[in-house]
C-alpha cells in the first residue's frame, strides 16, 4: 500500500487505514446532523400568587469548554490536537475495510494545511473492544507524530529521515508509547535513531 503524501506547494499529507493486527491502508465524513430542537410557544397567563421558591444551585461555568467525547479525541487532546471525524479527508476519500472481527477499520490522516488537526474516519469513534482501542491508540499516535514532526521541521519528511511514514512510526513508539507490535509501516534502526535525534539535534542529520 503506497502512502498518500503530497509536499507540493509546502503542503504535506500523510494518511492510512488501520485494520487487522497492525495493518494500515487508505479508507473514508459527514457528521450526522443532531436532533433538531423543538420549541413550544409561550402563552401569557395571569401571574399566580407568589409562593416560596426552592433554592437553585448552578453548576460552575465551563466557559465554552467541554470534555472530548471520544477516546480518540482524548488521546489527541494530550498532543493539543483536535479531531475531525470524516470519510473525505485531505488524503482523499477512503474505502470501507473490515477487520477480521467484523469491525470497520479506522483510518487516519494528517495534513500540513491544518496542522492543529488530525482526521479520523467515523469508525474511529467506536472504541468498545480492547482490540479496537489498541488500533485507535496507534492510529492517533501515528498521526500525532506527523503533526509533531511537521511543527518542529516544517515538513513531515525532514532531512534527518525523508521516509515520513517509517519516521512517524518510530516517533510514535519512542515518544508516545505506541505498541511496537501494532505499527503498520514499521521502522528500521536508522528510523528510530532519526526519531530520537529530532528532539536533541533537530531536523538535519548530524
Amino acid at each position: 500500500m503506497k502512502t498518500q503524501r503530497k509536499i507540493t506547494a509546502a503542503v504535506a499529507t500523510a494518511c492510512g487505514i488501520f485494520f487487522g493486527v497492525g495493518m494500515l491502508l487508505p479508507s473514508p465524513h459527514h457528521a450526522a446532523p443532531g436532533p433538531q430542537e423543538t420549541f413550544q410557544p409561550q402563552v401569557a397567563q395571569a401571574a399566580p400568587t407568589p409562593e416560596p421558591q426552592p433554592t437553585t444551585v448552578l453548576a460552575p461555568a465551563t466557559h465554552g469548554k467541554s470534555k472530548p467525547a471520544t477516546y480518540a479525541e482524548r488521546l489527541a487532546a494530550k498532543h493539543h490536537l483536535s479531531v475531525v471525524f470524516t470519510d473525505h479527508t485531505p488524503c482523499g476519500p477512503m474505502k470501507e475495510v473490515r477487520n477480521e472481527d467484523g469491525t470497520i477499520a479506522p483510518f487516519g490522516c494528517f495534513s500540513s494545511t491544518t496542522p492543529g488537526k488530525i482526521y479520523l474516519s467515523h469508525s474511529a469513534r467506536l472504541s468498545g473492544s480492547e482490540q479496537q482501542r489498541a488500533r485507535i491508540f496507534y492510529l492517533v499516535q501515528h498521526e500525532s507524530s506527523h503533526a509533531a514532526i511537521y511543527k518542529q521541521c516544517g515538513t513531515t519528511a525532514p532531512e534527518v529521515d525523508k521516509d515520513a511514514e517509517h519516521l512517524a512510526d518510530a516517533y510514535a513508539v519512542h515518544y508516545y508509547h505506541a505498541q511496537d507490535g501494532l505499527v503498520y509501516y514499521g521502522y528500521s534502526t536508522k528510523d528510530l535513531e532519526a526519531a530520537k535525534s529530532l528532539r536533541v539535534w533537530g531536523c538535519l542529520p548530524h
